[in-house]
């Protein structure tokens, strides 16, 4: 009985494959099924659509053609209690070179209810049901023929009866052709189905059904209020007859739609189908409820099935084309933005593209979406909003700047798509530009009468993507004494091209010395339309350039070669502090490498070396600048005795501090006050037991080596006349062979006359860095090299001059420190020195004339009238003359009883007072020709052969140099 019920189960579903499929030599014949109440309403006439994811089952080339995402849900209820329902998606991409790639998907049961498998009283549930999942791919070959679109399905079948179960695999494959005849759409399509694999229930194994598919359909009536759609299919299956199916389909507004068909096979038992759509907007996508009854005859009535779909209805989605971003035009041309074409998923639709241009990115961001919310709306707020039904749109004479550029699809319902990107392009035109307006100051130092200052440079550059015409460029000058403007130079300019630039020199000359400001202005009639007008002028500021020049007072110096065998300098036992100090100054106790010796460190070394000298120190201070400030004499003393027995090791029975004394003096009062306050602050040594032998031993003078020089030099007189502030003004001297540095002396930085005209002179007398004599008899270049504070170099042009030398003198200098305001010898044992070197004088001469000559120079502090000091200089060079010429009288049988006449052949006279004073107002200083030392307050060295800041240096002007010499060829 068990048996029985089972067979006749089996034979139900059999039959139920029949009544599907009218084929009973093949298996899995739910394959065969039509799914989908719209195609099923048209009567299974769909092959040639495929406008919507139900073309999917019958041909999946027509999802190519479908530019939009669609999900859909149907139901079917079958005769006898039998059903089958499905899940079916699409959705389009851009993908194999075209845009017209989708990719579907479609899940299908198809079951029955259960049923008692035995009959018995225990009875068994049975079941039977199939299962259908495909995944579909199509593509419109756009890069063959648009017209054409194909399309593959894969699909994978189960069926289940009772415990028997079989898996089905195969495939679909389709193409479709569409083109306008006679401005309606015509559609072609063919397709084959279930290719693949057998499949068995048991141990029979049944071919799967596969078959083939023709159709077409054509649109008749216009839009777009009514559209009516005609179709036709032919089929055939293994096994099985063909079948021919036709169908109408007609719209109304896209919202009510009506269709009907019929299915002309005799083995078929349903023939007349109908069908009903409601198509509505909502939530910015587009709902269809579809229905479809099909009738099977009076026995098992008609088959009901039902189906909701949403999907977008807006244009399908398109991109921009060209411009690309950051395409260049120049303001005439003509430019064309292009996009690709977009379709409207309702036939009867129509598209037009709202094309939006602005300079600014957010304010067309802000009107895309302005009109996607509002498709009617003008988009006042960006530049350009305009309109066009076709993919491209012409613009011209749209002023230049850099754009950004998008484009809305809008159809006449009021559906929107954004092209999705936003391209910009720049619509250029020439931009003439000033780039730079420099001033090249000349790097010569001029004469000062020379008003040349160099060269302005002007560069003009297109920075546009347009060739420009000829234009004009105006070089003014506006100087800060003068409020008006000059104009100074034009320049024309025939032409530039894009991204070329041109440099123009000018050269520039005036008198008004001071700061210039130039402006150069191109294109100043504005005849050139432009990207830009605000960088068509520029503004250089110049300073002019100082001039001056350099002359020697001989082309050819003709001179002697000085070399010293000996040379001195006295030691001066006085320690000076400042106003209101008692701290002795580092000068007179600290090593140093730049300087002699200290006058504290000196002492000290000779009162070790000899046990038996004694000092005693005698402190000062001014009553006048440090009054009430008595204790400062004994604190400076005992600060001094400090270094020389803490610091410096001397033993304290060697140093005394005198006690009961006049601490306070006024030491002249012809002098500012200033000059003999300075001269007060002091502490003085003096020997303990004074006697000449003694007084030899601690205070004799220091022998010193001195660079040779020439005896007569060159003066280089230099005058300059600058604007800007002079950091650095010096002359250079070359060796005109080798064009090495040899000498270089810096001038000094201030005005003589006013602000701008300075004048100063350098004596040179031929040492050279190294404080070595030049080489003679041969020729030198020498010029004036000066920096301003702008960091500017300028130099004169050389000129030569030629040292000429046949003889050197060599020479040995002796210094005799005299008494403050006195033409009196400061030590006695000066006396006993003076005729030591009478009596040389006389052994040198005594074989042989004229070889060795002697000369007195004398020299006076700076304390007082400059008159004054010049008569007691000569005073005292006159007294050690005197001295000199009657120790040679007494003690030279050669010299005994010679006249002045005869005397003064060896014997020179010292500059006379007339001859000194014009040195002086000449050179600045008397006996410059000689190297002397100048005081200032009080007494204190500016120049000196030996190292300027001499820590004994005071009082080193009270003091008469005796020179001896002699004369030899030069070989």
């Amino acid at each position: 009985m068990r048996k029985t019920i089972n067979f006749i189960l089996i034979m139900l579903l059999f039959l139920a494959s029949v009544l599907l499929a009218q084929s009973t030599n093949t298996g899995v014949n739910f394959l065969k099924i039509g799914v989908g109440p719209r195609p099923i309403g048209m009567g299974s006439a769909f092959t040639g659509v495929g406008d919507d994811l139900y073309t999917l089952y019958w041909n999946p080339a027509g999802i190519g053609f479908i530019r939009r995402w669609e999900l859909s849900a149907m139901f079917n209820k079958y005769f006898a209690d039998m059903y089958y329902s499905a899940v079916s998606g699409v959705k389009q991409f851009r993908m194999l070179g075209s845009k017209k790639t989708a990719l579907g998907v479609g899940l299908l049961y198809h079951g029955m209810p259960e049923w008692d498998n035995t009959g018995g009283e225990n009875p068994e549930k049975a079941s039977a049901s199939n299962f259908l999942g495909l995944i579909s791919f199509g593509q419109r070959l756009d890069w063959l023929w648009e017209k054409i679109s194909v399309g593959i399905n894969a699909k994978v079948g189960y069926s289940k009866l009772c415990e028997f179960d079989a898996t089905t695999i195969a495939t679909d494959l389709g193409i479709m052709y569409r083109a306008f005849l006679w401005n309606n759409l015509l559609t072609v399509g063919l397709t084959a189905q279930n290719i693949g694999f057998q499949t068995a229930y048991v141990k029979k194994k049944f071919p799967i059904p596969t078959g083939f598919r023709a159709g077409l359909s054509y649109r008749i009536l216009g839009c777009p209020n009514h559209n009516l759609l005609v179709a036709a299919d032919i089929a055939k299956y293994k096994y099985g007859v063909f079948k021919i199916g036709m169908g109408v389909e007609y719209w109304f507004r896209n919202l009510i739609g009506l269709r009907g068909g019929y299915v002309y096979n005799d083995e078929d038992l349903g023939d007349f189908a109908f069908g009903a759509s409601i198509g509505i907007d909502a939530f910015k996508s587009g709902l269809q409820f579809d229905y479809a009854q099909r009738n099977f005859g009076e026995i098992l009535g008609y088959n009901h099935e039902g189906a909701l779909s949403i999907r977008t209805v807006s244009p399908e989605p398109f991109y921009l084309s060209e411009p690309m971003n950051l395409t260049k035009y120049c303001f005439f041309d003509t430019l064309k933005l292009q996009w690709e074409e977009s379709e409207d998923p309702d036939y009867c639709d129509q598209l037009f593209y709202r094309v939006l241009i602005d300079t600014k990115e957010e304010k067309l961001q802000q009107a895309v979406n302005s009109v996607c919310n509002s498709p009617q709306s003008v988009s006042d707020q960006v530049f350009l909003d305009l309109s066009t039904e076709e993919n491209f749109i012409d613009i011209t004479n749209i002023k230049p700047d850099y754009y950004f550029w998008t484009v809305v699809a809008v159809d006449r319902k009021g559906h929107t798509r954004w092209a999705g990107e936003i391209r910009s392009f720049l619509i250029s035109a020439p931009d003439i530009e000033i780039a730079d307006v420099k001033y090249l100051p000349t790097t010569k130092l001029l004469d000062v009468d020379n008003n040349y200052q160099g060269r302005i440079k002007i560069v003009v550059r297109n920075n546009g993507q347009c060739a420009s015409g000829k234009f004009r460029i105006i070089l003014s000058d506006s100087f800060t004494c003068n409020l008006e403007i000059d104009q100074i130079k034009e320049f024309s300019i025939d032409g530039l091209q894009p991204g070329r630039q041109v440099a123009k020199y000018f050269e520039w000359s005036t008198n008004d010395l001071g700061r210039h400001y130039f402006i150069a202005v191109a294109d100043p009639e504005d005849n050139i339309f432009e990207l830009k007008e605000n960088n068509n002028k520029k503004v250089c500021a110049a300073v002019t350039v100082p001039r001056g020049r350099v002359y020697a007072d001989h082309d050819v110096l003709k001179t002697r070669k000085i070399v010293y065998t000996y040379s001195e300098i006295p030691l001066v036992p006085i320690v000076f502090f400042d106003q209101g100090s008692n701290k002795v100054s580092h000068d007179f106790y600290k090593e140093s490498m730049i300087y002699p010796k200290p006058v504290l460190n000196i002492i000290a070394d000779r009162l070790l070396e000899k046990s038996h000298l004694k000092i005693q120190l005698v402190g000062y201070f001014d009553a006048a600048s440090e009054a009430g400030q008595d204790s400062l004499a004994k604190q400076r003393m005992a600060n001094v005795y400090a270094i020389l027995v803490d610091s410096l090791g001397v033993p304290s029975d060697q140093v005394a501090m005198l006690e009961d004394y006049e601490i306070s003096q006024k030491r002249i009062d012809r002098a500012p006050d200033y000059m003999v306050n300075a001269e007060n602050r002091r502490v003085e040594i003096y020997l303990a037991e004074d006697n000449l032998e003694n007084e030899l031993e601690l205070f004799a003078p220091l022998v010193v080596s001195k660079p040779s020089r020439l005896k007569s030099g060159i003066m280089f007189t230099s005058e300059l006349k600058p604007f800007i502030e002079i950091v650095d003004w010096q002359l250079i001297i070359k060796d005109a062979n080798s064009k090495d540095v040899v000498f270089r002396s810096a001038f000094k930085i201030e005005p003589q006359n006013n602000l701008i005209d300075w004048r100063e002179n350098i004596y040179w007398v031929g040492n050279n860095l190294n404080q070595d004599v030049v080489d003679v008899n041969k020729q030198y270049l020498y010029y004036v090299q000066v920096h301003d504070k702008l960091g500017r170099e300028f130099k004169t042009s050389a000129k030569t001059f030629t040292i000429e030398c046949d003889s050197i003198e060599e020479h040995q200098e002796y210094i005799f420190l005299n008494s403050f305001d006195t033409a009196e010898i400061y030590f006695e044992f000066e006396k006993a020195r003076l005729k030591d070197l009478a009596e040389k004088f006389c052994e040198v001469n005594a074989n042989v004339e004229n070889v060795l000559k002697c000369q007195f120079f004398g020299y006076a502090c700076e304390i007082g009238d400059f008159n004054y000091n010049l008569n007691l200089a000569h005073l005292r060079a006159e007294k050690f003359r005197n001295r000199f010429i009657k120790l040679l009288r007494e003690n030279c049988d050669q010299f005994a009883g010679s006249s002045s006449e005869i005397i003064n052949d060896y014997i020179l006279q010292n500059l006379t007072k007339d001859k000194m004073k014009e040195l002086y107002q000449f050179t600045g200083h008397p006996g410059k020709l000689n190297e002397p030392i100048k005081y200032c307050n009080p007494c204190t060295l500016r120049e000196i052969s030996f190292p300027s800041n001499l820590p004994y240096k005071n009082n080193l002007n009270r003091r008469v140099n005796i020179l001896f010499y002699t004369e030899k060829r030069m070989e």
